[in-house]
C-alpha cells in the first residue's frame, strides 16, 4: 500500500515537472507565475483574517514592487534575448558516412541537412540563404 503511494507521488511530481518544464518554454510564462503568486497570497490573507484585508493588500502591493525589482534585475543582469534566441537556434552538424545529419536542438532528434522541418516534432531549422 505505502509503496503504491510513493510510486503514484513519484508519477505525480514528474506529471508536474514535465507541465513547468512545458510552461517555462512559454515567454509569458513569468506572468503566470506573479498571478499565481498572487492569487494565493490574496487566499491566504483571506482565510487567515478577513478584517485585516487592508493590511493583506498593502503587503501583496508590496510583493509587486520586490517583483517587479526581481524581473528588472532578471532582464538587465541575466542572459539578454539575443543570446537565448542564438543557443536556440544553434544546430549541430554531424557526418554519419555518406549523409550530414543535423541535430534538432528542439527534441534532439537527427535529422538530413536537406531538411527543413524536424521529423520528429516539426521544429523549423535555420536556412542559411547563400
Amino acid at each position: 500500500m505505502i509503496k503504491r503511494m510513493v510510486l503514484n507521488e513519484g508519477s505525480y511530481i514528474m506529471g508536474l515537472k514535465e507541465k513547468f518544464e512545458e510552461i517555462n518554454k512559454d515567454p509569458h510564462a513569468i506572468y503566470y507565475y506573479i498571478v499565481g503568486i498572487l492569487a494565493v497570497l490574496l487566499t491566504i490573507g483571506l482565510i487567515s483574517n478577513p478584517r485585516a484585508m487592508g493590511e493583506t493588500i498593502s503587503s501583496i502591493f508590496g510583493l509587486i514592487v520586490w517583483l517587479i525589482i526581481c524581473y528588472l534585475c532578471y532582464k538587465f543582469c541575466g542572459r539578454s534575448q539575443h543570446q537565448q534566441q542564438q543557443q536556440q537556434q544553434q544546430q549541430i552538424i554531424m557526418q554519419t558516412g555518406d549523409n550530414k545529419q543535423r541535430v534538432c536542438p528542439k527534441c534532439g532528434m537527427q535529422n538530413d541537412v536537406a531538411n527543413r522541418f524536424c521529423s520528429d516534432c516539426g521544429y523549423e531549422f535555420e536556412t542559411r540563404n547563400n
